[in-house]
């Protein structure tokens, strides 16, 4: 995924707690950084990244990270958390 994304605005890291952990938890996570101004600079490169990230999805090989889950009526709030940096990944909102 660095490959496919490099220049485009997400990095990769090392996390820094997953020392103590099993192999599995060592592996690297991705953290998307200025996607928008990527989208917008380069919509070919990002198409293209955006189709191979969702094979790898599609394959199991990346998993998006859910940091929260909302139902419908707390919408707002979810909002809210987003915007205010509450959450980290993907924010889920159930019927």
């Amino acid at each position: 995924m660095a490959r496919a994304l490099s220049g485009g605005g997400f990095c990769e890291r090392r996390d820094p707690e997953a020392a103590a952990q099993s192999d599995a938890a060592q592996r690297r996570k991705r953290v998307g950084v200025f996607w928008g101004d990527f989208a917008k600079r380069e919509p070919e490169r990002n198409h293209a990244a955006f189709e191979q990230m969702i094979g790898w999805i599609r394959e199991g090989k990346l998993k998006p990270y859910v940091s929260a889950r909302y139902p419908l009526e707390e919408t707002g709030r979810a909002l809210r958390d987003m915007a205010e940096r509450r959450v980290i990944g993907k924010v889920v909102i159930t019927p």
